[in-house]
């Protein structure tokens, strides 16, 4: 019998449809399949609601952070499942069947008879079936097994996973005797197919008229196979559902926030051709995000080249004046397009228009002297000046903030944070920022590139926002968070014939799930495919958050943006603070060699501080605003 164990619950955490957790299959009617051959990994539910009411869940004393999966049989024979968690914290289950559909049974149909004891052995019947009951266990352990005998073709069973412990874990579990004489499988594959358009819906009449066009990253989700399918580059798509009815969900590409989708989803249960979605954008919105990304690390002696993106996400035409500040330890070889202005160690570009949807590269190459000594530090500085009203002006900067180093692995993954981050920033979803980096390190030069990167399952897919390439590529977003980008037609030469034209990457963000608050690894490798090559495998970024080991209390989030304006400057500056706290603020400014050139202190009511910049000689410097609650930097160039 299980012990039981009281719990104070002080936090209900409710995940979105949008964060793809526990919650899309926490009802009977929403179970997703269980497919034979696939070993499932899922980050269980934390402090999620209770199992519906209706159905008789025989052993099980409670039914916490409930997960529902069915199995459509498809071979017979006998079934038994192995359920685990990791780390090792205490997981329970219940099975019913068989039916003869996974939703009709619901409720009214999952009975029992009687309270057979709960069993603990790998492939026992523990004394069921008792009604319509044919396997559950309320056993302490971290480890459980289903058994299910003499499964038939054509019959459905109904099972339910639930993470009693309430401990931040994941579940792992598969058909252990998959391929053995006498095993039964199931039946996991397409039920209904789907098609449909994403198009630009210019006149907002939800209709696709001859002379409106389709548009490419258009991701479509459905939640019985667990799959995406993206449109293409006429904003097609096809895709399929595994049960009947299903919902397939919309989402349009993160790097174009105020658009919206119409419908969000279909509920479907036959074929169909004509699943369309209507993008339309509301006017007058200007926004224009700066994304600067170098290709290696800085090196004595080499060229240091670096691509300025820069993306309207904005709804209209949107101009301004783009700079780029460099620390004077490079020497500034070229850019494309040429800058109009070249001051100093600024660069200047006038007039810079992009239209709705548009991205735009600047291609700077520095080369770094000989004498520049390993472990100095460096900063470079991108900023966007909107001649129109900004909307957003938290995205118009971005830095490069490294040191130089000598040899270096040119093929590797890099996140941002990496490490320890806060576990309120997981519960506020914080944006993890991925780039990887790759080079021809061949003797001849690689005519098309591909990589491969699993999403991990503590991230929220459908946030992901493609943020820069070295050079044109298309990506897509498939089965269970696998993104793949291809590189066609690159053509980049091997590392003897150009070194500096040898490097690529690619640069993507996307949100954690809120459950990694709760404590959780979050590890990300890549594969880079040269042609026909062996993949070259990175190494393993980690971003991660502490483990409760009780549920914790938690607070609003204290704000921690600053905006500081103007930027660049010359003689003052208006430092704004959206903070929330109680604590006096502390303001820092430091130099490219960390040294503080100003200090001072605010009460914590003071939200916008004037500063004098004039005694400040030209360069780039960091702003840091900071309390004993939150802490955020933001660049600043002085010219």
């Amino acid at each position: 019998m299980k012990k039981i164990y009281l719990f104070s619950f002080i936090l209900a955490l409710f995940v979105s449809i949008n964060s793809f957790g526990q919650s899309l299959n926490n009802l009977c009617q929403t179970s997703f399949p269980f497919c034979t051959g696939i070993t499932y990994n899922n980050p269980a539910g934390v402090n999620s609601p209770s199992a519906q009411t209706g159905p008789n869940y025989m052993c099980l004393g409670s039914e916490p952070n409930p997960a529902w999966y069915y199995l459509q049989i498809e071979q017979a024979g006998e079934i038994s499942i192995d359920i685990h968690t990791v780390p090792q914290h205490d997981v329970d289950f219940i099975c019913w069947g068989p039916f003869l559909s996974n939703t009709s049974p619901c409720i009214s149909e999952l009975t029992g008879i009687g309270s057979p004891g709960s069993h603990h052995v790998a492939g026992a019947g523990g004394g069921y079936p008792a009604g319509n009951t044919i396997d559950c266990s309320y056993d302490a352990s971290w480890q459980e097994w289903c058994f299910i005998p003499n499964a038939q073709p054509g019959e459905y069973y109904i099972f339910m996973i639930t993470n009693y412990s309430n401990l931040p874990c994941n579940i792992v579990f598969n058909q252990i005797n998959a391929g053995q004489t006498g095993a039964g499988a199931t039946l996991c594959g397409p039920v209904a197919s789907v098609s449909g358009n994403f198009f630009f819906d210019a006149n907002n009449n939800g209709i696709k008229d001859t002379t409106e066009s389709g548009l490419f990253e258009g991701l479509v989700y459905a939640p019985s196979c667990g799959y995406y399918t993206q449109s293409d580059s006429t904003g097609n798509y096809n895709g399929y559902i595994c049960a009947a009815p299903d919902t397939i969900w919309s989402f349009y590409n993160n790097n174009f926030p105020y658009v919206n989708v119409s419908p969000g989803f279909y509920q479907l249960s036959t074929n169909t051709t004509n699943a369309d979605f209507a993008v339309s954008v509301p006017p007058n919105i200007f926004d224009i995000s700066t994304t600067l990304t170098n290709y290696h690390p800085a090196r004595p002696g080499f060229d240091f080249p670096c691509i300025l993106t820069l993306s309207n996400m904005g709804t209209e035409l949107s101009c301004g004046t783009l700079t780029l500040t460099y620390d004077t330890i490079f020497d500034y070889i070229s850019s494309t397009p040429p800058a109009d202005i070249i001051s100093g160690n600024t660069l200047t570009w006038n007039n810079e228009c992009l239209s709705l949807f548009q991205n735009k590269n600047f291609n700077i190459i520095f080369n770094l002297d000989t004498s520049v000594a390993i472990s100095t530090p460096y900063m470079l500085t991108a900023n966007f000046n909107l001649t129109q009203n900004d909307t957003n002006i938290t995205n118009n900067s971005d830095s490069i903030i490294g040191i130089v180093v000598g040899s270096y692995d040119p093929n590797d993954k890099q996140a941002s944070p990496e490490g320890l981050i806060e576990n309120s920033a997981a519960f506020a979803e914080q944006e993890i920022e991925y780039t990887i980096r790759f080079q021809n390190t061949g003797t001849y030069q690689a005519t098309n590139i591909r990589l491969l990167d699993t999403l991990s399952g503590w991230l929220q897919i459908p946030s992901f926002t493609l943020l820069s390439s070295s050079h044109p590529c298309t990506f897509n977003i498939s089965e269970n968070g696998i993104v793949q980008f291809f590189f066609d037609n690159i053509n980049l030469p091997d590392i003897n014939t150009n070194e500096t034209g040898s490097h690529g990457f690619v640069k993507f963000k996307v949100k954690c799930r809120p459950e990694l608050g709760y404590g959780g690894n979050v590890y990300n490798t890549a594969r880079i495919y040269f042609d026909f090559n062996q993949p070259i495998v990175t190494n393993t970024a980690l971003t991660y958050t502490k483990l409760y080991t009780s549920i914790p209390t938690v607070k609003k989030p204290v704000s921690s943006h600053i905006s500081v304006n103007p930027n660049p400057a010359k003689n003052n500056i208006t430092v704004t603070v959206d903070y929330n706290g109680k604590e006096n603020l502390n303001l820092e400014i430091t130099d490219a060699q960390g040294k503080i050139v100003m200090k001072q202190t605010n009460p914590s009511s003071k939200k916008i501080l004037n500063l004098g910049i004039s005694s400040l000689s030209t360069g780039t410097y960091l702003i840091k605003i900071s309390s004993k609650d939150f802490s955020s930097v933001q660049p600043l160039i002085i010219y």
